[in-house]
């Protein structure tokens, strides 16, 4: 009995451990996902479609039936009830989790991206700047002028935000401490069509876009960026990215006739590949969702791709002892504060090779680093023989 009962729970991991292909029933490009609890989501695409599920992602209904010509591009929902849905010129309302819309802003300037961090304050990113609201969306202000389009927004938490988009290796990123109220903008030196920025806190994100180098990362609230490199392709089509903790995360590429999700757990120093389609679309993935633990990848004509329990041991990460290390940046050394015993330290560069092997004692708090070069690592906290943390540091 306990022998059937252990294969039904491999069974059930396994089967909860795998990206499977989900029906929309809609033919359209879908361009946005977005789960407002383990239950509840949404989907937003080409000629008016905006799709709803109540069974974590199973079955998907139409919930827009106001015009069937609109290209919904974005979306936004504050929680399963209150939510926005974006096209290059309209913005519409739901404050009945979907059962009906209220056009709520309509502007001749092309919109792209619409964010909200609480019922009354959202922004939009359009083709030269960043707008405002502070009353739900009813009235908007341009608070920000750019350069360049915005096409993707981050709030990392309720005050610090980032804004970024264009095309030249001059642009822009705008960064906000204060809801938005003041903005300060650092160059990326990115020459890329910018898809995405993501940052997993204030200080830690990623920029995804095409052509190379096309994934930035920061560790310092966007002040010095790093190129990532993909050791397993070598594409030139970022579109998303996407983090689940400081560790675990995906990006999407499309080139070359496929469409291909990667996936990291080491924050970001390699890839592996996750998932893979042969296609003749454009895209094939467009988008990615990974709130609550769950995947949800979506894309060109319905492709909708569901996975339960992206890491399995992503609650036991979470739980983990708290491990700090400072200063950070350092320049000749660093400490390592942690209750736990710690049997290995291992220091990874940029490529993902291992530049440093520590076998500490129990006195041993300080690391040495000035024989490294300037630039950004990982630290690999070993404990148990179990790869406890890791923590990236900036080497100056």
């Amino acid at each position: 009995m306990k022998k059937i009962l252990y294969l039904l729970l491999i069974f059930y991991i396994n089967s909860n451990a795998q990206w499977v292909s989900v029906n929309s029933n809609s033919t359209n490009n879908l361009q946005d996902v977005i789960l407002t609890d383990t239950s509840t989501g949404y989907i937003v695409g080409d000629n008016g479609t905006v799709l709803k599920t109540i069974d974590s992602g199973n079955n998907w209904s139409s919930v827009f039936t106001l015009n069937n010509t609109e290209w919904f591009i974005s979306t936004s929902f504050i929680n399963n009830q209150i939510g926005y849905i974006l096209s290059p010129n309209n913005l519409y309302k739901t404050i009945d989790g979907g059962n009906s819309w209220l056009l709520l802003y309509s502007s001749s300037d092309v919109k792209n991206v619409v964010y909200f961090i609480s019922e009354n304050i959202g922004f939009i990113g359009t083709n030269n700047g960043i707008l405002k609201t502070i009353d739900g969306g009813n009235n908007w202000i341009n608070v920000q002028n750019t350069l360049h389009k915005i096409k993707s927004i981050s709030f990392p938490s309720q005050d610090i935000g980032y804004f970024v988009g264009g095309s030249d290796s001059s642009d822009n990123i705008y960064k906000t401490i204060n809801q938005g109220n003041n903005f300060d903008n650092y160059v990326l030196f990115m020459q890329s069509i910018k898809e995405k920025v993501y940052f997993i806190n204030d200080n830690i994100g990623y920029v995804i876009g095409w052509y190379s180098p096309w994934i930035k990362k920061t560790i310092d609230g966007g002040l010095t960026w790093i190129d990532l490199f993909n050791s397993v392709n070598s594409g030139v089509g970022g579109m998303e990215i996407n983090f689940i903790d400081e560790i675990n995360g995906f990006y999407i590429d499309n080139s070359g006739g496929q469409s291909n999700l990667f996936k990291t757990t080491n924050s970001g120093q390699t890839w592996s590949s996750e998932l893979n389609l042969n296609t003749s679309l454009t895209y094939g993935f467009s988008k990615l969702s990974t709130k609550f633990n769950k995947g949800f990848l979506i894309g060109e004509n319905g492709l909708i791709y569901k996975k339960d329990n992206l890491f399995l041991n992503i609650n036991e990460k979470k739980n983990s002892d708290n491990i700090k290390i400072y200063p950070n940046p350092a320049t000749n050394e660093f400490k390592i504060a942690t209750e736990k015993i710690l049997n290995k330290i291992e220091i990874v560069d940029n490529c993902g090779r291992i530049v440093k092997t520590i076998i500490p004692n129990l006195q041993t708090t300080t690391i040495n680093v000035s024989d490294l070069s300037t630039g950004i690592y990982s630290v690999i906290l070993v404990c148990d023989g179990v790869a406890k943390d890791v923590k990236s540091l900036i080497v100056q």
